[in-house]
């Protein structure tokens, strides 16, 4: 060592004080300037030249960073202040080799081979040898360089975060205030301690590495900070506006203006408060509002949800129990000064059961119904409670519950038909949302008593109401009255509505009348050719035989014989007594059958069950008509269907009848337009008849009807398949297995429906003619059941009979036309649709001539004193149309009788006028959809510009023969222009119908086959623009237009992806439960190829608007894109979630389909349908999906015990279990 030293020591001497020596530990570079022939560092520093130890530490600074930072502080620790050329160089030391030793040589070995395995790993990960992580970086946040973009994507990921539980301390960003003051130079050694103790903070990724004390640290997601957020003293910096956060109903923010920021300050409050401080905050102004505003519910509502806020932070249950108090008197106190609030009623009941037991809430409910039973949306509610209680669900005390809530609004409805109010016949009239709000009631109870598996019982509700409010006899009679007499119509066997023969009961009464009078006279003539009196008789007309008595005899001899015999009988039968051998026990024995036997000895698998719950589907499919009671006095009973009597013995026969003691309690009459329409439209619908849009889908009647489903209807099934098609196109489809179940009806069952649909729809157009909606679901159900009954040719029409025999009796119904030439079109056969189409538009201009004919011909009989009212109108409207005939004809009249019949052909006359756009609209539209689908698309889309002229021009139509004229086309346009712009007023108030909707879509078309496709997408754009947003959301029309502006976009692919993607959102936004509306997200994110967005608009729309549509297009399109079983389930978890949707029974049948059956987990699938009967104990096909998907899963004990369940809760079970056993013992 000594020898070393001196070695050391003489090597110093000898070089020059000036040369500098390289350090241990630089922690500066060398300066630039040294000479070339300063020796090389030894082999032994080698390991220290690295590039983190030479890293330029002026690049940390931005601006004057030059040799200010080499310089050192001025003052330092030590007292004295030394110059720094005085100040004697840093002592410099060298490396002394040590001796070789075979420890060290293994230890270099193994470096070696830990190096080379290092190099060959970097190799794979595509990092170069030896190469630095400064290297791998773009850019260094000080560096002088200004990076390209601001921010960088890791593609490639890192495996260590995987491997340690968290991210690399290294790869997290650090922000952090700098303020160094306005000195233009930095001090270095300020800046190195600031940066070391930066390094030093947030150390979590090594926790090797760091103490108890730097463990405990960490950055804003990690525990401790959590918690610390989570602490109700904690204070946070918020923005609050100025303006109180629960405003009044009428009140309109003005838009802040550019300029606020210079002309003043913000308008928000940077507040510093705690949750506590802000609890006490919100307290203080909803009790300041509540007292200056105490009659708006919107402020009682905030207050009560913020009280739900507040308890979801307390995590004591005596808490949240109070906070639950405090929410009930906050609206019990709301209801005092609110109290027709059906808002504030519905959050006050739904809180009493989150409080108070099931029995105590049910009184609770009865008392506010008592005070409020004309509120429809109170017994919905009610209803729905009711059905969904698994402990106290049965069939009977739902009926009873329902017959209230019918009787009690009815009772509301005569109430104001007595007092007569002169707003009785407005659309927005109470009375008419009355009327239909008990329409949508009735149809819920009727869908009701089809789920629970009483078909027949649903079809004679139907039958009965039908004929109770649409042919009603014009008779002026009481309530008890009108019962009485429908009850005598009930019990006559006469043919009902759907029915063959069908007469309705108006006509039927006025027969039967005839008939009884004819009979009386027949009497009356027997009588007196006799002459005396011969005794009381009984009539004994084939319409009205419904007593079983015996007929009484001429003979009274015959008749004493009779009566002794009948009696004797009678006695007989009351003493004989029933052998032994004829008891049920004896007769199970011979069957087979031991009684006294275990319950899972009779049924031994769990396949016998799966059999039984097919044979049970079966016969609900084919068992939902009632039958008839056959008045002979044999008792049998007669079905319409002949079909449905084979094989069927009398007793399964006798409980189809439906008694008039089963429907009298849910009759009620109706007496507006609008509720018969809907009653109509809903039956149609219910039976699976195809008919357009009768509502707008934001109404409460079309949710209501999607939430109680229990398979999609075809329109939607169509949507879903299209999405699913679409997701699917480069996979396989095969598990897509929820479209078998979405629809099940059976072909034979839907023929029969068709059939009964078809039958009840042309008794209806007697009560609505005229109605285009009604006529296309009755072609329809024609084409259905005349298809599957012959097998004809497609290029045949199967509904051309039946379309021509109502042409004949209204020759004038020109929209039947259109209808009957659309479904020509539809088979192929163009010729005859043009042809029907230039008939209907030819024959408009002979129909004013044939008016004056019919007012000549009543010329002698007119009054002058009668016709001054409607004189006028005819007079005004015959000058507006410059009809010089018909004008001329009124001046010249001076008396008659004419207002009842003159009224009424003024009035048609104006109907056909205001179809006129209807009809030209569907003709070119017809063409149009005829040219994307014919090669020939030139031809048609010349024939469909020469249509739509002659209705923008104002011209005469005449059949197309050559292109039209530009004169022709600029005069259409200059007319389409005033006639849209005529509808600016109507539009204003939301009141479009079907004539304005027709000429905006036609002059949209008009513009795109003859401008540019903008220029028409602005036509549609334009009209949406004059309705108010709140009274677009609730306009049917409008919703149709919409409809076509997204048919539009898909036939013609054009535009940019903004405009499409926000056209589609505001849809969507505006009719969320509309199927056409993620329709077109689905298809607009794939076409552009932004599919990415499509899940968080799901998610949006889970939060904002749930339905059942939602998470079924969701579904479509998560299955078809093969998306994770998680992502699948969440769908359904937060879907069910929800307090409505947990009443679909349709969203329980999809999730057990998935998770039995596309997902193969059998103990989920248990789960889910044990959660799905509870939330739907009614729906006896949710049940029944148990049995048949769960066979292999629930035991024979489990489901006998089902089955005795779904007795007690009175569901309407068809089959026996011994019927399936006594098949499998047939064979042997």
């Amino acid at each position: 060592m000594e020898a070393e030293r001196a070695g050391g020591g003489e090597a110093k001497e000898g070089e020059d004080p000036s040369t500098p020596k390289p350090s241990l530990f630089p922690l500066f570079p060398l300066p630039s300037n040294s000479s070339p022939s300063d020796p090389p560092f030894s082999s032994g520093s080698q390991w220290l030249a690295n590039t983190s130890f030479t890293f330029d530490v002026s690049s940390l600074v931005g601006s004057g960073a030059g040799d200010a930072l080499r310089e050192e502080p001025a003052n330092l620790d030590s007292d004295d202040e030394v110059p720094a050329a005085a100040r004697p160089p840093p002592p410099s030391y060298d490396l002394v080799p040590s001796s070789p030793s075979v420890t060290s040589s293994e230890d270099e070995r193994r470096s070696k081979r830990k190096a080379r395995r290092k190099k060959r790993k970097r190799e794979r990960e595509g990092v170069g040898d030896g190469a630095p992580r400064k290297s791998a970086v773009r850019s260094w946040s000080g560096s002088v360089m200004k990076p390209v973009k601001d921010y960088y994507f890791d593609a490639d990921g890192d495996k260590d975060n995987l491997a340690f539980g968290s991210l690399y301390r290294m790869d997290i960003a650090r922000y952090k205030t700098q303020n160094y003051g306005e000195s233009t130079g930095t001090n270095f050694w300020a800046l190195y301690h600031l940066r070391t103790s930066a390094l030093d903070m947030n150390n979590e990724g090594d926790n090797d590495a760091l103490g108890n004390k730097q463990k405990s640290q960490g950055r804003y997601y990690s525990a401790k900070f959590t918690m610390i957020e989570r602490n109700k003293a904690f204070r946070n910096i918020k923005f609050v506006n100025k303006i109180s956060s629960v405003m009044p109903e009428d009140f309109l923010p003005l838009p802040e203006s550019h300029s606020s920021a210079e002309n003043g300050p913000s308008v928000n409050n940077e507040l510093e408060e705690s949750w506590e401080d802000e609890m006490i905050r919100k307290t203080r102004e909803f009790n300041r509002i509540s007292r200056d505003r105490p009659n708006d519910e919107k402020v009682w509502l905030s207050f009560a949800e913020f009280q739900d806020k507040v308890a979801s932070t307390l995590t004591k249950k005596a808490a949240r129990l109070q906070m639950l108090e405090k929410k009930v008197s906050i609206l019990e106190k709301a209801v005092e000064f609110n109290p027709n609030s059906e808002e504030l009623l519905l959050c006050l009941l739904k809180t009493y059961l989150n409080r108070d037991t099931i029995d105590i809430a049910m009184e609770k409910w009865e008392k506010i119904l008592i005070q409020h039973s004309d509120s429809c949306k109170l017994w919905k509610e009610f209803l729905l409670f009711c059905q969904g209680d698994f402990s106290q669900f049965k069939v009977s005390k739902i009926r009873k519950s329902y017959a209230h809530a019918i009787q009690a609004l009815s009772a509301a409805l005569d109430k104001q038909r007595r007092q007569g109010s002169a707003s009785l016949q407005s659309v927005d009239s109470s009375f008419v949302q009355l009327e239909l709000g008990l329409v949508d009631i009735f149809l819920s109870y009727c869908r009701f008593e089809w789920q629970v598996g009483y078909q027949e019982l649903a079809t004679g509700l139907f039958q009965a109401e039908m004929e109770y409010s649409l042919f009603c006899p014009s008779l002026v009679l009481s309530s008890n009255s009108k019962q009485r007499l429908f009850e005598h119509f009930w019990k006559s066997n006469a043919a009902r509505v759907g029915e063959d023969g069908a007469l309705g009961w108006s006509s039927w009464l006025e027969k039967d009348e005839q008939t009884r009078q004819n009979i009386m006279g027949e009497d009356t003539t027997a009588q007196n050719e006799a002459g005396g009196w011969t005794g009381w008789f009984e009539l004994s007309s084939k319409h009205n035989t419904t007593s079983r008595e015996p007929e009484i005899s001429a003979d009274p001899d015959v008749d004493d014989t009779a009566a002794e015999m009948n009696l004797d009988f009678e006695e007989n039968l009351d003493s004989e007594e029933i052998p032994p051998a004829d008891d049920v026990e004896t007769l199970l024995k011979k069957l087979g059958i031991d009684i006294d036997a275990e319950p899972n000895n009779e049924v031994k698998d769990s396949e016998t069950w799966n059999r039984w719950s097919k044979e049970e589907l079966i016969r609900d499919d084919e068992q939902w008509m009632p039958v008839h009671e056959n008045p002979d006095e044999t008792g049998m009973v007669a079905s319409p269907h002949s079909n449905d009597n084979s094989g069927k013995d009398d007793g399964e026969q006798l409980s189809r009848v439906i008694l008039f003691e089963d429907v009298c309690d849910y009759l009620f009459s109706l007496s507006s337009k609008e509720a018969h329409l809907s009653l109509v439209c809903q039956f149609i619908d219910f039976y699976g008849g195809k008919i357009s849009q009768w509502t707008n889908t934001n109404k409460s009647t079309w949710i209501e009807r999607i939430l109680s489903l229990e398979a999609v209807p075809h329109a939607i099934l169509d949507d879903l398949r299209i999405i699913f098609q679409l997701v699917n196109k480069q996979q396989d489809s095969s598990h897509f297995m929820l479209e078998t179940l979405l629809s099940h009806t059976s072909t034979s069952s839907k023929t029969n429906m068709m059939k009964f649909l078809r039958n009840a729809i042309l008794l209806c157009l007697d009560v609505l003619p005229r109605n285009h909606m009604l006529q296309e679901a009755l072609l329809f159900a024609e084409e259905f059941f005349r298809s599957n009954m012959n097998s004809s040719t497609r290029s045949i029409n199967p509904s051309r009979a039946l379309a021509k025999s109502l042409l004949k009796k209204d020759r004038q119904d020109l929209l039947l036309c259109g209808v009957y030439a659309q479904t020509e079109a539809k088979y192929g056969n163009m010729d005859m649709a043009r042809k029907i189409f230039d008939m209907a538009l030819l024959s408009m201009d002979a129909l004013p001539m044939a008016y004056v004919f019919v007012l000549k011909e009543l010329k002698q009989y007119l009054k002058k004193e009668e016709i001054i009212q409607a004189n006028i109108i005819f007079v005004l409207h015959a000058y507006c149309f410059s009809d010089i005939d018909v004008f001329s004809t009124f001046m010249n009249l001076s008396d008659g009788r004419w207002m009842t019949f003159g009224c009424l052909s003024f009035l048609n006359w104006k109907d056909l006028q205001e179809n006129i756009p209807l009809l030209y609209f569907w003709y070119a539209d017809m063409e149009i959809a005829r040219s994307t689908s014919n090669s020939n698309s030139e031809l048609s889309s010349q024939r469909a510009i020469h249509i739509l002229s002659c209705l923008g021009g104002n011209v005469k139509y005449t059949p197309f023969s050559s292109q039209p004229s530009p004169v022709q086309i600029l005069r259409a346009r200059q007319g389409f222009k005033e006639l849209i712009k005529s509808l600016r007023p109507v539009c204003a108030r939301g009141s479009i119908g079907e004539q304005s909707l027709a000429i905006i879509c036609a002059a949209s078309l008009f513009e795109i086959l003859t401008n540019d496709w903008f220029t028409g997408i602005q036509v549609i754009e334009e009209a949406f623009s004059m309705v108010l947003p709140e009274r677009r959301s609730q306009s049917l029309q409008l919703e149709c237009l919409w409809v076509y502006y997204i048919k539009m976009l898909e036939r013609h692919k054009q535009l940019n992806f903004s405009r499409v993607w926000k056209t589609t959102t505001q849809g969507y936004q505006t009719y969320p439960y509309n199927p056409k509306s993620f329709r077109a997200i689905l298809q607009v994110s794939y076409l552009y190829n932004v599919s990415s967005k499509v899940r968080r608009i799901f998610d949006e729309c889970c939060q904002r608007y749930p339905s059942v549509i939602m998470c079924l297009f969701a579904l479509a399109f998560e299955i078809g894109a093969a998306g994770s079983y998680h992502r699948i389930h969440s769908l359904f978890e937060r879907a069910l979630a929800n307090e409505k949707l947990q009443k679909s029974v349709l969203l329980w049948r999809c999730y057990l389909e998935y998770e039995a059956n596309i997902a193969h987990n059998l103990s989920a699938a248990r789960r889910i349908f044990f959660r799905a009967i509870h939330a739907c104990p009614w729906s006896k096909r949710l049940w029944l999906d148990g049995f048949q998907k769960l066979s292999n899963v629930l035991s024979a004990k489990e489901l006998s015990d089902l089955q005795e369940v779904m007795r007690d809760k009175e569901l309407n079970l068809r089959t026996d279990i011994y019927e399936i056993l006594l098949q499998d013992e047939m064979p042997s």
